[in-house]
């Protein structure tokens, strides 16, 4: 995972690598943390944003909070783990794993993610992430 590496200069946009096309984009997505490493503080609190899918990673941007520490952050979908989509009765569903740092990524270590999907659309996001990722192993 890469933090605050893909966003446009204005923070209403991700920047993603050459030859790379997006495969889904969603909305009023929610990002939080729930186990972390305590030194880095851009990962405290929730944060609003849209969450795009590439063939090869997840890039998550901030909605327009200039004041937030973490304006972006990229997850390759190599670097994963335990990936689950969760539908509580009465909430959003989401989805949730484990993500580890890439070298040069603005952090060390390893997180747990929780990805909320207000809009609804976690499962078909899953199911794409689920592809890609698997596509990107046969490669």
């Amino acid at each position: 995972m890469a933090v605050n590496q893909n966003h446009t200069d204005n923070h209403r946009g991700a920047v993603f690598p050459y030859g790379e096309s997006v495969l889904k984009q969603s909305q009023d997505v929610m990002l939080s943390f729930p186990q972390k490493p305590e030194q880095y503080l851009f990962f405290n609190g929730r944060k609003r944003g849209t969450l795009f899918l590439t063939s090869y990673r997840v890039i998550f941007v901030t909605s327009h909070t200039i004041s937030d520490l973490l304006s972006s952050f990229m997850m390759p979908l190599s670097l994963i783990r335990n990936c689950t989509v969760e539908q509580p009765y009465f909430s959003p569903n989401y989805i949730k794993g484990t993500i580890t740092a890439m070298p040069d990524g603005g952090w060390e270590g390893q997180a747990t993610f929780k990805l909320v999907f207000w809009s609804g659309g976690a499962i078909e996001f899953s199911h794409l992430m689920t592809q890609a990722a698997s596509a990107g192993e046969q490669c």
